[in-house]
């Protein structure tokens, strides 16, 4: 098996080249260590159509590579003459808006591209080394979570998620023409900008450890993170838009959470619909390392034959229970 980018020869099963990080598996992606997930579908459309962009490229040379290397990989150290931007362009419309200040040598330059509803959409943030640092040095021996129950801990809405938070909200009034609230059709567009902003990549790969629970300004900078990572971070764009969110765990997966009062289920072919309600709010479940888009609430995988639904109100002794933990 050959990449299609370098030419270089990669392992067969291969999700990303070790060489120029090219993605080069298709379909839905899930973690190395999330067991035999079946049933999944490719066939599902939504209209409008999704237009999955390219994912953002690493470099993977190597699964034990320091932080410091690892940020140099991923991300581009900035002039301290460009200035911060967001901009998009939806059913023809463009719209772009540059804010006051520049980026200096101390801070990391992270940019996001991506589709959505065959519109583009772009924005820049501004991430401090230091406080990188110092939220990668947090809790640094209890991130590998045995506890489900306290899964929901890494859910912050730090300075740089509500930075985030606040560039979508303005993309999507932008796109919409209207102020976003806390329902389903905003809900949507912050999941899209999940999936297809962040490219998945083992622990190994950005931490250099087997298990590693990654707080939102880690994926945020390092733009990539597994299943519990990213949800982890959509669960917190949620709370910091304004929904109660939470983090659903399945059996060897995870996903996000949001709770919504008007739920309107798209067709979902061979798939599902993933909800429980639990304290009075009904919880849908994002998916959020997906290659395409795929709606608040649909899940097309399941676990040694049974759909991911099944398991909910079941558990793993000593872990926990299959279920949406609430975020407080």
């Amino acid at each position: 098996m050959y990449c299609p980018e370098c030419g270089r020869e990669v392992p067969e099963g291969a999700v990303f080249c070790p060489a120029c990080g090219r993605y080069l598996s298709s379909g839905y992606t899930f973690c190395s260590d999330e067991g035999p997930l079946t049933g999944q579908s490719t066939t599902y459309t939504y209209e409008p159509a999704y237009m999955a962009p390219p994912r953002p490229r690493y470099k993977g040379t190597s699964i034990l590579l320091t932080v410091a290397v690892i940020a140099v990989a991923a991300l581009v150290l900035f002039s301290p003459f460009l200035n911060l931007e967001q901009k998009g362009e939806l059913y023809g419309r463009s719209f772009s808006q540059e804010y006051d200040g520049t980026y200096t040598s101390d801070e990391y330059k992270v940019e996001f591209k991506w589709s959505y509803l065959g519109g583009s959409f772009y924005f820049d943030i501004p991430v401090e080394k230091a406080d990188y640092t110092a939220w990668h040095n947090t809790n640094s021996s209890g991130r590998a979570v045995v506890d489900w129950s306290t899964c929901t801990d890494f859910v912050k809405t730090e300075t740089y998620t509500a930075t985030v938070a606040s560039k979508l909200a303005v993309l999507y009034e932008n796109a919409f023409g209207k102020t976003p609230v806390a329902d389903q059709h905003y809900a949507e567009f912050i999941l899209a900008y999940v999936q297809a902003a962040y490219a998945y990549a083992d622990d190994y790969v950005t931490y250099g450890k087997s298990e590693y629970y990654a707080y939102p300004v880690e994926t945020i900078t390092n733009k990539m993170g597994d299943c519990e990572d990213t949800s982890i971070l959509c669960a917190a764009l949620y709370k910091q838009a304004g929904y109660s969110a939470a983090l659903l765990i399945v059996p060897e997966h995870a996903m996000a959470g949001v709770a919504l009062e008007n739920y309107s289920a798209p067709a979902t072919g061979s798939g599902e619909i993933i909800s429980e309600t639990i304290n009075g709010k009904t919880y849908y479940a994002c998916e959020t390392t997906t290659e395409s888009y795929q709606p608040v609430g649909v899940n097309y995988s399941s676990h040694n034959g049974h759909m991911l639904s099944y398991y909910l109100g079941r558990g793993r002794i000593g872990q926990g229970l299959y279920t949406f933990y609430e975020v407080s």
